[in-house]
């Protein structure tokens, strides 16, 4: 009797297991099914696109009507940025679709005088080389004689047009520059997607390339990063510190950052100004970071976790982060990251 038992108890426990094995077999099959489904929706639509592409390089030359006024321009030029809106609109694809003239030249709803400058800073870094950099282009509109309206209006309308387009990171770039840490054990300070492998403990400020404007946002994502720090220092205190300075971002007089891994907070000075046990800094978290004239304020992945009011710095003889003219990002840390944007002053 009992021998019977346990056939039947060892009967159903193998029906059980190939009743899940199936079960499994079937899931995979599904999921195999989707990804193959995917495949050929997306072989689908190469093939769309290299049908809309056919005939069309980047050399070709296009008409173009910017606002009224009948140009030319190659567009390879168009499209020298490819992550912009511009190259997107040029690319080729959507030649068919893109709005045109009576002449059929590609029109640009753009005021002539303030995309010819930026027209031509585009067929400038085309053939930049590095010992002839090229310089933004002056904020502005394109005046009769040749000269660049920098009038207030002029400015923002200009600012406006290339965010528009996408453009800001490319027409105003940012680099990182090593602050602190030995230069010979931190050999990668700074790459073209601007990105971060800094083999030793480091600390790197953004700076501005070939212009004046000032950040007053920024995003860096965390890869394989030790003792990770994040936010804004000022640099004229902040600079006086020896350079080998073991002391990162919200260590050192003048500067305040979300600083940890496991167990995080906003520091500044070494002093714990906000605990923040509940933010974790692991691989591939996103951390944002934000100034404007009153407030630093910190977000990780999409979630506001810190605001600090600069009054209340004051209490910490932090007078000087009021001053925003001299703030600039600070990131210290061991690791990998890399900055996935960043946003400007409105000036």
């Amino acid at each position: 009797m009992n021998s019977s038992k346990k056939r039947c108890r060892s009967e159903n426990s193998d029906a059980k297991v190939s009743q899940n094995v199936n079960l499994d077999l079937d899931d995979r099959e599904e999921q195999l099914e989707q990804r193959e489904e995917a495949l050929h929706n997306a072989l689908e639509r190469l093939a769309e696109e290299k049908k809309l592409m056919t005939g069309r390089k980047l050399s070709d030359v296009l008409s173009l009507n910017i606002g009224g006024t009948k140009c030319h321009a190659c567009r390879r030029t168009l499209c020298l940025y490819e992550p912009s809106m511009l190259a997107t609109h040029f690319s080729g694809r959507w030649d068919d679709n893109v709005e045109k003239d009576s002449d059929g030249c590609f029109f640009i709803d753009q005021p002539y005088e303030l995309f010819k400058p930026l027209l031509d800073y585009l067929r400038d870094k085309a053939i930049e080389s590095l010992d002839m950099p090229v310089p933004p282009p002056v904020r502005g509109k394109l005046l009769p004689n040749g000269e660049i309206s920098t009038d207030e209006i002029s400015v923002k309308r200009f600012d406006r047009m290339v965010e528009h387009y996408g453009m800001t990171p490319f027409v105003y770039p940012q680099r990182f520059v090593l602050w602190r840490g030995t230069p010979i054990e931190t050999p990668n300070i700074c790459n073209a997607n601007l990105s971060i492998n800094s083999k030793e403990w480091a600390t790197y400020i953004l700076e501005s390339v070939g212009h004046l404007r000032r950040l007053d946002s920024f995003t860096v994502v965390t890869d394989s990063t030790l003792n990770f720090g994040a936010g804004w220092a000022e640099i004229r205190r902040f600079r006086s510190c020896k350079k080998t300075s073991s002391y990162g971002v919200g260590d050192l007089a003048s500067s305040v950052a979300l600083r940890g891994r496991i167990r995080c907070g906003i520091y500044y000075n070494e002093i714990l100004i906000k605990s923040l046990d509940q933010v974790s800094l692991q691989k591939d978290t996103v951390v944002t970071c934000e100034h404007d004239e009153y407030r630093f304020r910190w977000l990780v992945d999409g979630t506001e976790v810190a605001i600090i009011l600069k009054s209340l710095l004051n209490e910490y003889d932090c007078c000087d982060m009021m001053e925003s003219e001299f703030i600039r990002p600070a990131i210290t840390g061991k690791g990998k990251w890399h900055l996935s944007e960043f946003s400007y002053v409105c000036d």
